[in-house]
């Protein structure tokens, strides 16, 4: 999901989604041979579009629960948090760990994946993300469109805002502790 965002981001394009926990489970139904009828069973994918429509730009939300339980997992617990993220950044992670690209929205309702960081030295992302190109090309359409679509496109430019800033703090962090102390 990380590359497909940035390769549609780089041509323009806005993708808004939703991670939640949870798999889809279908309804079995006799059907025609050119007729499939696939009808949810639980509410996961009711809550995964309830939750993409929550903010503006292009975005790919996490359900609290399971960037909650993500964070658990890998002994994080302290990242539930912007200040835990600051406090804590947990030196031992890599960075190009992708729980590093977790980070609460700025109103902290919700959480977000900054996706626009994108590691040079990742096994799975070898791709150039120029921020600033990508960021003038669309602050350039966004003066050309209606205020109701404009906010999509301004709302992107401040996640790659706040995904360079995360990233230039957590270098900082990581080459502060690891230089030796005199």
């Amino acid at each position: 999901m990380h590359l497909l965002y940035i390769r549609l981001l780089q041509k323009g394009l806005f993708l808004r989604g939703a991670l939640v926990n949870g798999s889809l489970k279908f309804e079995p139904r006799r059907e025609l041979g050119n007729l499939e009828k696939r009808l949810p069973i639980d509410d996961t994918l009711a809550r995964a579009v309830g939750l993409e429509k929550a903010k503006k730009g292009s975005r790919l939300l996490i359900e609290n629960v399971l960037a909650e339980e993500l964070f658990e997992q890998s002994n994080c617990p302290s990242w539930k948090t912007l200040e835990g993220y600051v406090q804590y950044p947990n030196i031992k992670i890599s960075m190009d760990s992708i729980l590093r690209r977790i980070c609460p929205s700025p109103n902290q309702d919700i959480y977000e994946l900054l996706y626009p960081w994108v590691s040079e030295n990742s096994e799975f992302i070898q791709v150039h993300f120029d921020s600033n190109l990508v960021k003038k090309q669309i602050k350039e359409v966004s003066g050309m469109l209606d205020e109701e679509i404009s906010i999509h496109y301004r709302e992107t430019i401040k996640l790659i805002d706040r995904a360079i800033q995360r990233k230039k703090y957590t270098e900082q962090q990581c080459h502060n502790s690891s230089t030796p102390s005199q």
